[in-house]
């Protein structure tokens, strides 16, 4: 996954704002259909891959 981001980010760099954009609209969905320790495993997940996605493409942040 971080190859294509990385291409992306390479072509219309992506930026802090796009991965919390991501991430609240993935947890309103999650929120939304789903309740529990999977949903909130689920979330935990996405929150992590955010961070490190946006770690790896913009190491000054």
């Amino acid at each position: 996954p971080l190859a294509v981001h990385r291409v992306l980010h390479e072509k219309s760099p992506l930026k802090l704002e796009h991965f919390q954009r991501w991430f609240k609209i993935f947890s309103q969905t999650i929120d939304k259909l789903f309740v529990g320790k999977t949903a909130d495993v689920a979330k935990l997940r996405a929150k992590m891959i955010a961070h490190s996605l946006n770690q790896n493409l913009n190491p000054e942040n």
